[in-house]
């Protein structure tokens, strides 16, 4: 099995998450274990995001004031990708040729997911 790295870089997740990672440690480098970020809207929404990004696994999940209501994971994904417009900046993770989940946290945390021509 081929290791490929992602797009995104450590720098990057801090950036858009405005704040360092939670992570269990497995060795010096960033990308030797998983890393966690979080954010919270002033309403109680909060998304968490964890990568692996070795192996690019990913999950994500929203709650409102604690009380989870998703939760998607991903093994494997293509890639995962910072996307820094003037207007706006999100993460993309592609988890098929045409299947991706795009995040954008400011100025409203939002999730959208696209399946071929057709997205949820």
């Amino acid at each position: 099995m081929d290791i490929k790295a992602p797009s995104i870089d450590e720098w990057e997740l801090q950036a858009f998450f405005e704040s360092e990672h939670v992570s269990r440690v497995y060795g010096e480098e960033w990308y030797d274990g998983d890393s966690l970020y979080e954010a919270q809207d002033v309403n109680g929404l909060k998304l968490t995001f964890s990568i692996h990004p070795i192996h690019l696994d990913v999950r994500v999940t929203l709650s409102l004031n604690g009380n989870e209501f998703y939760d998607w994971q991903v093994c494997g994904a293509l890639d995962v990708k910072y996307i820094g417009e003037a207007e706006l900046t999100k993460l993309v993770v592609q988890t098929g040729v045409n299947e991706k989940c795009e995040i954008t946290i400011n100025p409203v945390i939002s999730l959208q997911h696209f399946s071929g021509s057709v997205s949820t």
